[in-house]
C-alpha cells in the first residue's frame, strides 16, 4: 500500500504540475510573440532561452517528483522513481495523435525524464 500511495503522489504530482507549467508557458509564449512585434532583433535569442529554461524546469519538475515519490516510499526507492518517471513521460508521449512522431526527440524526452526522476530519488535516499 506505501509503495502504491508513493507511486500515486508521485505521477499525479508530476502530471499535474507539468499540466500548470505547460499552460505558463503558453502566456509566456504569447507575451513573447508581442515582445517580437516590439523588438524583433528579440528573436534569434527566443529559440535557446525557451530550451534551457524548459530543461531546467523539466529537470526541478521530474525530480521533485522523485524527492516526494523517495519520501514516501521509503524503500526500493529507485525502482519506484524509475516506474513513476517511466508511466508520467510515457504516457505523455503516447498522448501523441500520431505515433509516427516518434523521433529522437521523444525518445530523448522519456529517458532524461527517467533520469531526472532517479536523480531526485538518489539523492532523497542519500539524505534520508
Amino acid at each position: 500500500m506505501q509503495y502504491l500511495k508513493a507511486f500515486l503522489a508521485g505521477f499525479f504530482f508530476i502530471v499535474v504540475f507539468g499540466l500548470c507549467i505547460q499552460l505558463a508557458f503558453m502566456f509566456l509564449a504569447m507575451g513573447y510573440a508581442a515582445l517580437v512585434k516590439a523588438f524583433p532583433w528579440v528573436l534569434p535569442f527566443g529559440g535557446y532561452v525557451s530550451y534551457l529554461v524548459g530543461i531546467v524546469v523539466y529537470f526541478l519538475l521530474m525530480a521533485t517528483g522523485g524527492i516526494l515519490t523517495a519520501n514516501i516510499a521509503k524503500k526500493n526507492i529507485i525502482v519506484m522513481c524509475f516506474l513513476v518517471g517511466l508511466s508520467s513521460t510515457g504516457l505523455s508521449a503516447l498522448s501523441l495523435q500520431n505515433f509516427s512522431e516518434y523521433t529522437v526527440f521523444i525518445i530523448l524526452f522519456v529517458v532524461s525524464g527517467i533520469l531526472f526522476t532517479v536523480t531526485g530519488g538518489s539523492y532523497m535516499k542519500k539524505v534520508q
